[in-house]
């Protein structure tokens, strides 16, 4: 499948989840009303700011795009109720923060992704499920989260999956340095964050795979991503066999980055421009 086959340019605005709302009278105002980790004492309102970077991203953006909150079920405390998901349903009680924008968006272009337990699968997976959704893929990624990430983003997830970068917008919005200083965001992303990635590029070592681990992650396999966030379109046969996921996309799903961990997945992707570098 082309990346747009009518020539659409559609964009894909991905929201990077971090807690889970859980609702509450304040509409997600009140810190109480979230599940955080105690480094995250105080970030909360910059969630709040992150959603409605997407909701003003998305009523920018071209017809046909899509804003796709991202984020699994990472706290057992909140049971089957997934970040994406308490994002989204933020951004309803809020009735999508109408003062964001000057228009009014498509409420049906409004989703979520609830499986993505780490950025690179907030990626790929909200790129998969927009394939879904629209039948075929974005012509650009507008990635929300914070801003010590960019390069995360940039310089690692989107060479993993072999997307042109010319063809990317990033949104960082960091907690203000009175709630975290600078300098302890930028230590811990260089120590946890882009130091364990540059070396793991798929997030399939020990260490990221741990992590994903402790944050519910039970689609151990190509099968179990494709089946919770395409259905079955693995499994079309006949007259609609192109609405089967690619098998490049499959074997993807399957990549360790080789015997280094860092080997770039080496077969062409659906997304890939002529001239993609690899």
């Amino acid at each position: 499948m082309e990346s747009n086959p009518q020539g659409n340019a559609a964009e894909l605005i991905i929201v990077c989840c971090h807690a889970i709302w859980l609702g509450g009278p304040s509409n997600g105002w009140d810190e109480s009303e979230w599940l955080i980790e105690p480094f995250q004492k105080g970030e909360t309102p910059i969630y709040i700011e992150h959603i409605k970077a997407g909701i003003k991203a998305l009523s920018q953006a071209p017809a046909g795009s899509l804003l796709v909150f991202s984020g699994g079920p990472t706290k057992a405390a909140a049971g089957a109720l997934a970040e994406g998901q308490s994002y989204l349903n933020l951004a309803q009680a809020n009735e999508y923060f109408p003062k964001t924008t000057t228009t009014t968006i498509d409420q049906s272009a409004v989703t979520a992704e609830n499986l993505a337990t780490d950025s690179y699968q907030n990626v790929l997976f909200s790129l998969l499920l927009f394939r879904r959704l629209r039948g075929f893929y974005p012509t650009r990624l507008v990635i929300v989260s914070h801003e010590f990430k960019r390069a995360r983003f940039t310089d690692l997830h989107c060479r993993a999956i072999k997307w042109p970068l010319e063809r990317v917008e990033y949104i960082g919005i960091n907690p203000p340095p009175e709630v975290t200083p600078p300098d302890t965001l930028v230590a811990a992303e260089a120590k946890s964050g882009f130091g364990l990635w540059k070396s793991d590029l798929y997030g399939t070592g020990k260490i990221l795979h741990e992590k994903r681990v402790k944050r519910a992650w039970k689609a151990a396999d190509a099968y179990g991503v494709v089946q919770y966030i395409c259905g079955d379109l693995s499994d079309v046969q006949g007259d609609t066999h192109e609405k089967a996921l690619e098998a490049s996309v499959m074997h993807l799903l399957r990549w360790t980055g080789g015997s280094s961990g860092v080997e770039v997945f080496p077969e062409r992707l659906p997304w890939e421009d002529d001239d993609a570098a690899v």
